[in-house]
């Protein structure tokens, strides 16, 4: 759902990868909730609605530099359109994906929630791995039962579950630098302690 931090993870990997000398394309693919480009400060104008509507197959035109790396590009969402869908199955998409693996070294995709609309399903032909990201405290435990559909039906390949936004205090409980396990098997035991809202 809104508010995990899809997007916020999406550009911290990409710039990270950035940072390491790969180029990389960031795709705002959530054509009805676009944040991408805002928490960048690019412009979310002339970007995938345009190239695919248009008879230009040069993203070159549509694509935009990132302020932060040097090495980081993004293709807005563009216009909001009336059937995002239809546009994620256009035959130019595929056209879009193979120039992007030519020129980029990583491509990163930042999508609608899997469990509102098909949108991701219909991007995850195009993907090597995907996460599904959770937010602690945030995400309902129901939610999960998304992440065993798509794992039990195939839905997606290379299917990972990121938690986010994890407490450093709650955190700690499952050891690490400088702690044990005591702290996590206590809560387990008084069963009190939970990463997902009920």
């Amino acid at each position: 759902m809104s508010g995990e931090g899809k997007s916020f993870i999406s550009l911290n990997l990409g710039n990270a990868l950035a940072l390491t000398g790969k180029k990389v394309v960031f795709m705002e693919m959530d054509l009805r909730k676009p944040k991408l480009s805002e928490n960048m400060g690019l412009d979310n104008s002339n970007g995938f609605t345009n190239y695919i509507i248009s008879k230009d197959t040069d993203y070159n035109k549509f694509i935009k530099h990132s302020p932060f790396t040097e090495n980081c590009y993004l293709i807005s969402s563009g216009p909001i359109p009336p059937n995002p869908s239809e546009l994620l199955i256009n035959d130019k998409m595929e056209t879009l994906m193979n120039d992007l693996k030519r020129d980029f070294d990583y491509i990163i995709i930042d999508c609608a929630p899997v469990g509102l609309v098909s949108d991701a399903l219909l991007l995850e032909k195009f993907a090597d791995i995907t996460f599904y990201v959770v937010r602690q405290n945030y995400t309902y435990k129901s939610q999960l039962n998304i992440v065993n559909d798509l794992r039990n039906n195939k839905k997606v390949k290379n299917l990972y579950v990121l938690v986010n936004d994890t407490k450093q205090q709650e955190a700690g409980k499952y050891g690490g630098y400088g702690s044990g396990y005591g702290g996590y098997l206590e809560e387990e035991k008084n069963n009190k302690f939970s990463w997902f809202k009920k």
